[in-house]
């Protein structure tokens, strides 16, 4: 095994530049931030397409260090960054601001009840636990250290964290040697003193774990994990196949793989989310660009729509190729609702950022937008009818519109309203934004009359009005 190295990514070109001649990479350091940090694309919204609703930018904060990970509570979101952790009060997305900075940061958090769990990097990496039951005074609780590397993401179930981890080797031609990754369980209980519990495969110790490269997932169930992997292995990124991992959480203390299956048309399953009995999986038909300067993932995205009616025995519905570059994937996809789903990515070789918007509420049928986005994105959630991203540039609240279409409907309940018809027309006089009616706008249309024609009759009939 090489040296681990430090990788810097072109705020340009997001190629690698390699700082000593032999390494490892791991998720965690395959990402764009460019150091412009304060630029701002402005209310730009999604060109809706075909049932895909706009997102139009609502809101953004810049975070000293970068935004890494969101926790999310109703109208309260926890953003953790390098070095801080930081309470943001998201009721009003036109006015943010930080009202605490707490803790040591880190590049990923989550809520268990009253309590926030947080990862930082390193080798080992840390888990810390803080108290915030109260938000004036966040209280530190106890921490740990992991003996293993490039951490990518929190999930927690009952008094477990669950952490899957992800790397490669390459030697002084960049060509890849190894592939590794493992899936951690942490008890965080008591919080004032957590541990590891297990490790999933754990073929070759720490700090690297198994054999083959896992990503990330979801739980399906109280005793079910569904993890994106893959069968690639060693120094084989050609062949493979991207594979599900169906792993029973039922005692933390002693995981085991109750099934996996296999995705075909992909080399790499990178994450998944859940809606109801129905999932959407992503994964890159490329694995790593081994022997290139960007050795980042190849290929493009494809997109599978799974039953998971049963967790322990999920199927594929359908499955759709995207022409989109497969780069910088490893961030989960998020459900926003009503069939959607978003994810990010670093978009074409030279271009830029973006997040995915994916309807797939008709899994013969999925349909996507894109919406460049500054910083490439290391967090989503949603929440509050919004869309939350984190990056080098900050917080950024995106508002998500209607899938009905409604046009005029400003808050997204399905109806438009008097008010709602006054905000257009102040929009209109350029009293206010269009970020103040993130649902009623659909795509790039301009406020005008035309429009505020269509949310009168949406007010006296019914919705859709388009």
């Amino acid at each position: 095994m090489g040296k681990r190295s430090k990788v810097v990514w072109s705020e340009h070109t997001y190629r690698v530049m390699v700082v000593v001649a032999a390494g490892s990479i791991g998720l965690g350091t395959l990402r764009c931030a460019g150091p412009d940090a304060t630029w701002c694309p402005g209310a730009a919204p999604v060109y809706a397409d075909g049932g895909v609703p706009a997102l139009t930018q609502q809101g953004q904060i810049f975070i000293t260090g970068g935004a890494q990970g969101i926790g999310l509570s109703g109208t309260t979101a926890f953003v953790c960054a390098a070095g801080s952790i930081n309470i943001i009060d998201v009721t009003d997305p036109m006015h943010l601001s930080v009202s605490k900075s707490f803790g040591s940061g880190g590049s990923g958090c989550t809520l268990n009840g009253s309590e926030l769990v947080t990862y930082g990097s390193g080798d080992p990496f840390p888990v810390n636990i803080y108290s915030v039951a109260d938000l004036a005074n966040p209280q530190f609780l106890g921490s740990t250290s992991i003996n293993y590397v490039f951490p990518h993401q929190l999930l927690i179930g009952g008094s477990y964290a669950f952490i899957p981890t992800l790397q490669f080797n390459y030697d002084a031609g960049l060509n890849v040697i190894a592939q590794h990754g493992d899936l951690t369980s942490v008890n965080l209980s008591p919080a004032s003193s957590p541990s590891l519990a297990d490790v999933l495969f754990n073929t070759t110790g720490p700090p690297t774990g198994g054999n083959h490269n896992v990503w990330t997932g979801t739980f399906a169930n109280s005793t079910t994990l569904l993890i994106g992997s893959t069968t690639s292995t060693g120094a084989d990124v050609v062949d493979g196949t991207g594979t599900l991992l169906i792993v029973d959480v039922s005692n933390p203390m002693a995981m085991s793989v109750a099934g996996t299956l296999d995705i075909p048309g992909t080399l790499q399953l990178t994450g998944l989310s859940i809606q109801g009995n129905a999932a959407l999986a992503v994964g890159s038909s490329g694995s790593w660009n081994s022997g290139q300067s960007d050795l980042g993932l190849t290929g493009h995205i494809v997109l599978t729509a799974l039953d998971v009616t049963d967790p322990r025995h999920p199927s594929i519905i359908a499955q759709q190729s995207i022409s989109r570059a497969s780069r910088g994937m490893g961030t989960p996809p998020v459900n926003i609702g009503e069939g959607l789903y978003a994810f990010p990515n670093l978009g074409p070789v030279g271009g830029q950022p973006e997040v995915i918007v994916v309807n797939a509420a008709d899994p013969h049928n999925m349909v996507t937008s894109e919406m460049p986005v500054p910083a490439d994105v290391d967090a989503l959630a949603s929440g509050n009818g919004a869309l939350y991203t984190s990056s080098a540039a900050g917080l950024y609240i995106y508002g998500v519109g209607s899938a009905s279409g409604c046009v005029g409907d400003c808050n997204g309940n399905g109806e438009v309203t008097v008010s709602d018809v006054i905000m257009l027309v102040n929009i209109a006089l350029g009293a206010a934004e269009a970020s103040a009616c993130p649902h009623g706008i659909p795509g790039s249309a301009s406020v005008d009359i035309a429009l505020i024609v269509q949310a009168v009759n949406s007010a006296l009939t019914s919705c859709p009005a388009a």
